[in-house]
């Protein structure tokens, strides 16, 4: 699931074949979703502000909010965020 400003777009994989499920039901792009999976895993922070923020932390920085949000969810219904 992709959360933004522009709305939710919600992508789902059965037998092998990639899917929007939201905002509506259609076919999606496999190479584009692969393209966005890879870039995902591929991400890595380069420093951190505070290791244990508290919220003040966070809103010192505009994160309090967040303006995107990808939430993946495994096979198993496990919930990344």
């Amino acid at each position: 699931t992709l959360q933004g400003p522009d709305g939710t777009v919600e992508l789902a994989r059965a037998d092998g074949t990639w899917s929007i499920t939201q905002p509506s039901a259609q076919r999606a792009d496999a190479a584009a979703v692969r393209t966005l999976l890879s870039t995902v895993r591929n991400l890595r922070a380069t420093d951190f502000a505070n290791d244990q923020p508290a919220p003040a932390d966070l809103e010192a920085y505009g994160l309090t909010q967040p303006r995107r949000e990808i939430v993946l969810r495994t096979g198993d219904d496990t919930v990344i965020r």
